[in-house]
């Protein structure tokens, strides 16, 4: 089975960027809600998703990532979705909600939109 590989970068001023790799399941999914809780706990904290290395996303994937977007949106900060790859996308246009979140093409188009 493969995990899920989770990259958190904290700047001390700026967004947390997490970089994922490996497929968001069930499982991942609740181990990365686990490291994400405390980020999202401080608001206002601005964070920016990387998808590029997520090659799956199941329902409970994706309705983690629609969850922490509306999270951190209450909380005063912004989340932006990186690169996700087609497959991906398929599933938050499926879910219907591509225009309730932000995606861009690059981290640092993330950080530029965070400024």
């Amino acid at each position: 089975m493969q995990t899920l590989d989770i990259r958190i970068d904290r700047h001390p001023e700026g967004p947390a960027v997490v970089a994922l790799k490996g497929p968001l399941d069930a499982h991942s999914a609740k181990t990365l809600r686990d490291q994400l809780d405390p980020l999202v706990q401080a608001p206002p904290q601005d964070m920016v998703l990387d998808l590029a290395g997520v090659d799956y996303v199941a329902s409970s994937g994706a309705m983690l990532i629609i969850t922490l977007s509306r999270q951190i949106q209450d909380g005063g900060g912004r989340l932006i979705l990186v690169r996700p790859k087609s497959q991906v996308m398929v599933i938050f246009t499926l879910l219907g909600v591509v225009d309730l979140l932000t995606f861009v093409t690059g981290v640092p188009e993330a950080l530029a939109a965070l400024k």
